[in-house]
């Protein structure tokens, strides 16, 4: 059984603002420590993947579509980056600050 030993989140100043979440599983010992990745984008209409998404879904741009965008934060993910298994939980995130 998998646990939930911490969350860290990066904010606006980081240049690819995200949450990591990270869980306990002894069964995949040694690397006991599972990271999943999320990507917060906050101003998803101005991404190159906001057109394409509206492409694939043949969904044209309208002012409701465009209020709704602009009024939300949009998390992507899990990604399983390069960390996902580790023994060790990494010092950015071990080390992350709360926020006052």
């Amino acid at each position: 059984m998998a646990a939930n030993v911490m969350t860290a989140g990066s904010g606006i100043y980081n240049p690819s603002p995200g949450i990591d979440v990270v869980r306990y599983d002894p069964n995949d010992a040694p690397y006991i420590y599972n990271i999943d990745h999320y990507t917060v984008i906050e101003l998803i209409a101005s991404t190159s993947l906001y057109q394409k998404a509206l492409k694939i879904a043949r969904i044209e741009e309208n002012e409701e579509l465009n209020e709704y965008i602009q009024s939300h934060v949009f998390v992507v993910g899990p990604f399983r980056e390069g960390n996902h298994w580790v023994e060790e939980i990494p010092i950015q995130i071990r080390e992350a600050k709360l926020k006052e």
